[in-house]
């Protein structure tokens, strides 16, 4: 049987972008993915909590689906950088404040720790402005220390527990 001379998922050509010369042809043993019921459910899913996130940013009311699962519960967005932390992080944490990388990348690991809005806010009105140039280990653990139990309870607890 001869080889076909159109690439497949199993064999691929790559070419370079920089001087359109031709990298050696790659070979795999990989298949092909084939669907399945949990493949095609998923996808159906991701499609639906996406048209429910259209549906809310343009203002329609609900019910956004028919889907009794999704009605009830909350899923995050098929965007993740849609959903409500996402944008406290990008909008505050990230653009707020000093452009430099290394307050960028401390400001967002910092974040990113606890990935919650209610303890960045907490933190910044006992600490101020949070930025690595400022930043004093020992007074953050100081604060941090003095307001764990605090925050656990109160950011962490369930909501049932909490009325």
């Amino acid at each position: 049987m001869a080889e076909s001379s159109q690439p497949t998922q199993a064999q691929i050509n790559l070419t370079y972008d920089r001087d359109n010369t031709k990298a050696p042809y790659i070979y795999s043993k990989i298949t092909p993915a084939k669907p399945t019921i949990v493949f095609d459910s998923y996808w159906r899913f991701a499609a639906e909590r996406q048209k429910i996130f259209f549906g809310r940013i343009n203002g329609k009311q609900p019910p956004w689906t028919s889907d009794p699962i999704l009605k009830k519960h909350k899923f995050t967005n098929a965007y993740r950088a849609s959903d409500r932390v996402s944008q406290y992080l990008i909008k505050h944490v990230i653009y707020e404040s000093e452009q430099k990388a290394n307050e960028l990348f401390f400001r967002i690991i910092l974040f990113k720790f606890f990935n919650r809005i209610e303890t960045w806010k907490l933190l910044q009105s006992e600490l101020g402005t949070l930025s690595f140039s400022k930043f004093s280990e020992s007074t953050f653990k100081d604060h941090w220390v003095s307001y764990q139990f605090f925050t656990f309870f109160k950011f962490y607890k369930k909501k049932e527990d909490q009325k």
